[in-house]
């Protein structure tokens, strides 16, 4: 039987991070198990081929696409003679954009954050918290699918598979803060890492201390030498196992992008920080349920912050013990089977 073929346009770098890649790689991975090949359109930076082959992506899956070019259509046709489905994780995309692939692409699949733009698809993923179908009231087709919400968040498998055992550990204990996970994004370019560690250094607890940094972070010298300061500070560089780092800790300090969701499916406390503007919305959704203590954008006053939050939250642990409850009903960890499924029917339909 001849495989389905899948496209992913999406980006990976420094300054835009790894989260639009990783989570297509944790949804084509998915797709793999029902037939599909699968192949990454990605623009190359200096840093590309690095990042990608930490993400386990060969040369084989790759497909690299000039900067300056105004379509990419052109150069993912010379490689792929069709596809069954592109799937476009990219801000840069709009309904023009998309448009282009379709004499090429069966069905055009969108994963966005912000629906800000118009879009061409048949069907379209918003993960996060704080959107809903209206949304995209005239900005999509009547006829495209819809996927809205963290049921459809995108995480690995891991975080599904330790959810049980790590929500039951942390029920049947008196909640505490005896260890930190600093997990600012996978690049952390504005080094909102160090000022997490110096808050940290400024608490009255003394926990064990967890900060995880991709090697293409560009502040990763300074994150270093910040760690080697300060006793019980582990660094960890290009993390495979990061659901156990996350079942261990026992409160997060975190950015607002897709590892949200993981935290939440283990329900792990979070001081969610704001490091992006398209993370706003989900973070203001996040802090009004009550499943996150969400802090200030990177600025002056952060470091307080975080310092005041983490002393509120040692001082009052009825309130750290209904964040692991509040956290944990926000996903449940099976999202990325849910679209692997979406996206497989889509693709199938006439």
């Amino acid at each position: 039987m001849t495989s389905s073929v899948a496209v992913i346009r999406a980006d990976a770098g420094p300054m835009i991070g790894l989260g639009h890649v990783r989570r297509c790689l944790t949804l084509v991975k998915a797709m793999e198990v029902q037939g599909w090949q699968w192949f990454l359109a990605t623009v190359e930076v200096p840093e590309t081929s690095g990042i990608l082959s930490a993400l386990g992506i060969d040369t084989a899956h790759r497909i690299i696409l000039d900067p300056a070019a105004e379509t990419h259509a052109a150069t993912v046709a010379d490689r792929v003679d069709a596809a069954d489905l592109l799937i476009v994780d990219s801000y840069d995309s709009d309904s023009g954009y998309c448009r282009r692939f379709r004499p090429w692409a069966r069905k055009i699949a969108v994963i966005d954050d912000l629906a800000n733009r118009p879009f061409n698809a048949d069907i379209l993923l918003n993960q996060n918290l704080g959107f809903g179908s209206t949304a995209y009231n005239g900005i999509v087709e009547h006829d495209c699918r819809l996927l809205i919400g963290p049921a459809y968040a995108m995480i690995r498998p891991a975080f599904a598979d330790g959810r049980a055992a790590v929500l039951a550990d942390r029920r049947s204990r008196p909640p505490r803060i005896a260890r930190v996970l600093i997990s600012l994004g996978a690049t952390d370019p504005d080094n909102v890492t160090v000022t997490a560690l110096q808050a940290l250094a400024d608490a009255t607890v003394s926990p064990a201390i967890d900060v995880v940094l991709s090697s293409a972070a560009p502040h990763l010298s300074a994150v270093r030498a910040a760690v080697a300061s300060m006793p019980g500070t582990r660094l960890h560089v290009d993390v495979d196992d990061m659901a156990a780092l996350m079942g261990d800790a026992d409160i997060a300090i975190g950015a607002g992008g897709t590892s949200t969701f993981e935290r939440c499916c283990l329900g792990l406390p979070t001081l969610v920080i704001q490091t992006a503007e398209n993370q706003a919305r989900t973070v203001a959704a996040l802090r009004e349920s009550g499943s996150v203590i969400g802090c200030l954008a990177v600025g002056k006053a952060l470091q307080q912050q975080m310092t005041e939050a983490i002393d509120d939250l040692a001082r009052t642990p009825e309130a750290l013990g209904a964040l692991v409850l509040k956290s944990a009903d926000i996903c449940d960890g099976l999202g990325t089977a849910r679209v692997a499924a979406a996206f497989d029917d889509c693709a199938r339909a006439n």
